[in-house]
């Protein structure tokens, strides 16, 4: 699901975006909230349980706290930042990029799904390790 940033002109590529995984047992996990309809909600009720919500760093947060009180969610956060922001904001370079080579040699890995952006499904390995370069 794809949402307009509040506050960001629209057409900058600063959309977000909210991943859904759907657990073994059912529930589902949301990676990053973004605000849904009704509709939208009882379609995914009625395919797995809400149960737990990550936010990935703190400007994640926007509707994090009425997400979690509307479906009851875990709320699971870091104090790491995201892979891609730190290349703008991270003092170890040479340490990020072998952590994206690392990604990069997932076994099956077959897509790139960031909370903004183009979702890369075309040799996500070779994206990543670009970035690492």
């Amino acid at each position: 699901m794809v949402g307009a940033v509040p506050d960001f002109p629209e057409g900058t590529g600063m959309d977000r975006r909210m991943s859904i995984i759907r657990l073994a047992d059912g529930r589902l996990v949301f990676h990053n909230a973004v605000p849904i309809d009704d509709a939208t909600l009882a379609k995914l009720t009625a395919w797995g349980k809400p149960s737990i919500l990550i936010v990935p760093m703190h400007l994640h947060a926007i509707d994090a706290p009425a997400f979690r009180e509307k479906l009851g969610l875990k709320v699971f956060t870091s104090k790491t930042t995201p892979p891609l922001f730190k290349l703008w904001a991270v003092n170890d370079k040479a340490a990020l990029a072998r952590d994206l080579r690392r990604l990069a040699d997932t076994p099956g890995l077959a897509r790139l799904v960031p909370s903004h952006g183009l979702i890369v499904d075309v040799d996500p390995a070779a994206a990543l390790r670009r970035v690492a370069s």
